[in-house]
């Protein structure tokens, strides 16, 4: 696992008695005390509130929130998923590949590195903690 693994899992057991943002907050906290740099690093952050507001992480109900409110890390976050929870999916597939397909479905840059979006994506995946988009 990953360290933005890690604090996506802890992030949302906090769901149940916190907003996204103050329960990634708490888990990167716990999961980062020497580090400032990789405890405030937005772009994990941003994917796991992003996926927290589009409905797809178990036990958030999830509110509507337009693209712009979601924000790019979000964005790519709910391609991912998306992938990773569609009928067409095959089971195995690694970080690198994930971000590949997720940036050219979103027209982003190929060449574009990912920052722990897609390892919030893969940690919340691997444990059952995606779900089918619930929010409208």
């Amino acid at each position: 696992m990953t360290l933005y693994g890690d604090i996506a899992l802890l992030a949302a057991k906090n769901l149940a008695s916190h907003d996204p943002a103050t329960a990634w907050r708490l888990a990167a906290e716990k999961c980062c005390q020497d580090s400032v740099s990789s405890r405030d690093k937005a772009c994990p952050r941003k994917a796991f509130e992003g996926l927290c507001w589009a409905g797809f992480v178990l036990g958030f109900p999830g509110q509507p929130k337009s693209d712009a409110e979601i924000g790019e890390n979000g964005r790519y976050a709910v391609a991912a998923a998306r992938l990773l929870l569609g009928k067409g999916h095959s089971g195995s597939i690694s970080t690198a590949e994930l971000w590949a397909t997720v940036l050219e479905q979103t027209g982003s840059d190929p060449a574009k590195r990912h920052n722990g979006q897609m390892d919030v994506v893969m940690a919340l995946h691997a444990h059952g903690l995606l779900q089918v988009q619930a929010a409208t």
